[in-house]
């Protein structure tokens, strides 16, 4: 299940800056050099028009562990925290959840909880998909009109410390915790639900057997290193740039 938080409203640099009723806080993204790929800060702004009435969440927030101060004064929005305080209105338990990428799994219970927030824009990097040379034959033109009108969701990108396999002699070098903490992961599922709707029968079973490679061939070689996604990834890739009787 995706939860989309109401309670935070998350604005792209440039874009229009009006404030939902009813949110809490509201969050610009941020993207510098400490991001990684697909992750972003979001830092704490306030409304000109209720500025009291916001900054009064900036208490809450801060009393409850919930934002921090960065080097250049950003007021930054921690994942994890804002993460398990709306975890609680959804979870009986939420202390005996486990987070498992931007998925929060619920011990001896087969649901598992994404908790997101929205942004209605797409940032430049994730439009790639619109202006990138092509073919053209897939995605279908009618695909990608659609995909244009999705924004995308701000998850807990996961575990970002890094690990060292000694069986296996696999370092995997990843944020340092002070940082993991600040990031925010862009997931643009919607698009790619599009995306797997446009596929043939043919090429879903061609994904379904990557999945099947992966985990009973690659698994016991590198783990999880290499994900579902990378596997997608490489068959949409291969979908856009070779013919379909291919």
């Amino acid at each position: 299940m995706l939860y989309v938080s109401p309670f935070v409203n998350v604005i792209l640099q440039g874009q229009c800056t009006e404030i939902a009723k009813g949110v809490i806080c509201a969050a610009l993204v941020v993207k510098d050099e400490k991001c990684c790929s697909q992750c972003c800060f979001l830092q704490h702004i306030l409304d000109p028009e209720t500025e009291n009435e916001i900054a009064s969440a900036v208490d809450f927030f801060d009393n409850a562990g919930h934002i921090c101060v960065d080097g250049q004064y950003r007021i930054i929005v921690l994942n994890k925290d804002l993460v398990n305080l709306f975890a609680k209105g959804l979870i009986d338990e939420p202390e005996n959840s486990e987070q498992h990428g931007p998925t929060l799994s619920v011990s001896d219970n087969t649901e598992e909880f994404t908790i997101a927030l929205y942004c209605p824009s797409l940032p430049e990097n994730c439009e790639v998909l619109f202006t990138r040379p092509k073919p053209g034959h897939w995605p279908k033109q009618h695909t990608i009109n659609k995909a244009k009108h999705c924004g995308m969701f701000l998850v807990h990108p996961g575990n970002m410390d890094s690990t060292y396999d000694r069986f296996k002699s696999i370092f995997t070098i990843k944020l340092a915790p002070e940082y993991s903490v600040l990031q925010w992961q862009m997931s643009t599922n919607t698009i790619e639900r599009l995306l797997m709707y446009d596929l043939t029968i043919i090429q879903m079973r061609a994904y379904i057997l990557t999945k099947m490679i992966r985990k009973e061939l690659l698994g016991p070689l590198v783990d999880n290193r290499l994900s579902t996604f990378h596997m997608k990834t490489a068959l949409l890739f291969t979908i856009e740039q070779f013919p379909e009787n291919i």
